[in-house]
C-alpha cells in the first residue's frame, strides 16, 4: 500500500551488535513464496473511528496516533499541532499551539504518552522534549545536556526517553539516545554509517521505534533487521535477509538506486504475531504476518474491500491494539496516483456498509483498531 510520503530523511544506519540466540533470521525469497492470508484471517473485525471536528480544527495529513484508556492524541502536519480525541472520536481539546512562547511547540516530530505518570511527551526540534498532562496541561521541557534534533522517541518503563536522533545530513555521531527524565545521556548507541546529504529527499515515514509489553523495538532506516534496545544495547531480534541492501552510495542518488532494493518500511508486535510493511520496489509495500505460534511468515493480503485498493496497516499500536487511519480525501493513494470518482464512490459504499455514513472526501480522518484473532 502506498502510504503517505512526506519531505524526510535521507539517512541509514549500519549497526554492529552481538548477536543472540534469539534472533530469527529468514530469506527474503521465501517470504515472496509464502502463503497469503486475508484481513479477516488475521484480525478481529476493524472497530471504524470517524473523527469529528469543527470547521476550524479540520485534520489531515496523521504523523501519530497514540491511543490511551480514555483517547487519542494525534500528531498532524495540516494543520501543524496535537489534538485529544475521546474514544468516540469526538474532539475534546488540542494540545497547546504552534508558537514561540514556553509550552509552545515550533516542529513536532513525534509524541508519545507514558502510563506510568500520565503524561504526554512532544518531542519537537527545536524545542526539545516538552510535558503535558493528560488534559493537555504544559508541566515542563526536558533539558538535554546535548543538542540532538529529536525525530522519534519512546518511554521505557523505567520513565527513560529513548530516541532515534538521525537527522538530514548523514553525519550525525549518534543513532539512539537514551535520557533521564533530566535530560541528562543514560546511553547512546553510534551511528555507524556516515554520508553526505546535500538534499533531503522524498520518503515514506518510516517509524523506526515500537514499544511493546516493556520491551522496545528498533528498526534503523534502510536495514532488514529489527533490535530489541536495552541499555545501549541492540540485539537482533528478527533479521530478513533482503538480496539488494541500501549503501551510502545509494541514499547519494536515491532515486536512481531504489529501484532494486528492499527494506522494513512499518513493523508492529503483539503477544501471537509480527507485522512487517516491506518497500519492495517502484514504491510498492508488501505486508507480512509472522505466527509466533508456528514460526512460519504468511504474506498479508490487507486488503478492506475487493471493490478498492486500501489495506489496512498497522503503524501505531497501544498494547494489543493495532492502529491505522483513512483518509477520505486520498483514501490512502499515493499522491502519484490519480483518485477517481469511481475510487472515491467504491471506498464511500465499504464505509456504509460497516456503518459509517455521510463520508465524503472533506470528512476528517476514520482511525482503524484492529486486534489478532
Amino acid at each position: 500500500m502506498k502510504k503517505y510520503i512526506g519531505l524526510f530523511l535521507c539517512l541509514a544506519i549500519v549497526i554492529s551488535c552481538e548477536h543472540s540466540s534469539q534472533l530469527s533470521s529468514f530469506d527474503y525469497k521465501d517470504l515472496k513464496k509464502a502463503p497469503v492470508l486475508s484481513l479477516e484471517d488475521v484480525f478481529e473485525p476493524i472497530k471504524f473511528i470517524p473523527l469529528k471536528t469543527t470547521d476550524s480544527h479540520n485534520i489531515s495529513n496523521i504523523l501519530k496516533v497514540c491511543m490511551t484508556e480514555d483517547s487519542f492524541y494525534i500528531l498532524t502536519v495540516n494543520p501543524f499541532g496535537i489534538f485529544r480525541f475521546a474514544l468516540d472520536g469526538s474532539l475534546i481539546s488540542t494540545i497547546s499551539v504552534e508558537g514561540r512562547a514556553e509550552g509552545e511547540y515550533l516542529i513536532p516530530t513525534d509524541i508519545a504518552f507514558s502510563k506510568a505518570d500520565n503524561v504526554l511527551y512532544v518531542t519537537d526540534i527545536a524545542r526539545g522534549i516538552m510535558k503535558f498532562s493528560s488534559d493537555g496541561t504544559y508541566l515542563s521541557t526536558v533539558s538535554s545536556t546535548t543538542k540532538y534534533k529529536n525525530r522519534q522517541f519512546v518511554i521505557s518503563d523505567s520513565g527513560s526517553i529513548i530516541e532515534n536522533v538521525l537527522n538530514v545530513s548523514g553525519n550525525e555521531r549518534d543513532a539512539i539516545v537514551e535520557l533521564s527524565q533530566e535530560g541528562d545521556t543514560l546511553n547512546y548507541v553510534p551511528n555507524k554509517l556516515f554520508f553526505d546529504c546535500v538534499t533531503p529527499v522524498a520518503l515514506p515515514n518510516h517509524h523506526s521505534l515500537r514499544k511493546y509489553a516493556g520491551e522496545v523495538l528498533y528498526n534503523p532506516s534502510y536495514c532488514d533487521t529489527i533490535y530489541s534496545y536495552k541499555s545501549g544495547q541492540l540485539i537482533p531480534k528478527y533479521a530478513f535477509n533482503f538480496p539488494h541492501h541500501i549503501t551510502k552510495e545509494d541514499l547519494r542518488d536515491f532515486y536512481s538506486n531504489i529501484s532494486d532494493k528492499q527494506f522494513i518500511m512499518e513493523f508492529a508486535e503483539d503477544s501471537k504475531n509480527l507485522y512487517l510493511s516491506i518497500f519492495d520496489r517502484s514504491w510498492n509495500y508488501s505486508h507480512y504476518v509472522l505466527k509466533k505460534t508456528d514460526g512460519i511468515i504468511y504474506r498479508g493480503d490487507f486488503r478492506l474491500s475487493d471493490s478498492f485498493d486500501t489495506e489496512f496497516s498497522p503503524r501505531w499500536q497501544n498494547e494489543g491494539w493495532l492502529i491505522d487511519v483513512l483518509d477520505p480525501s486520498t483514501i490512502n493513494y499515493g499522491y502519484t496516483r490519480d483518485i477517481t470518482d469511481d475510487a472515491r464512490q467504491r471506498a464511500y459504499s465499504y464505509l456504509s456498509s460497516v456503518g459509517i455514513e455521510g463520508i465524503t472526501m472533506e470528512s476528517d480522518p476514520i482511525i482503524m483498531l484492529a486486534k489478532a484473532k
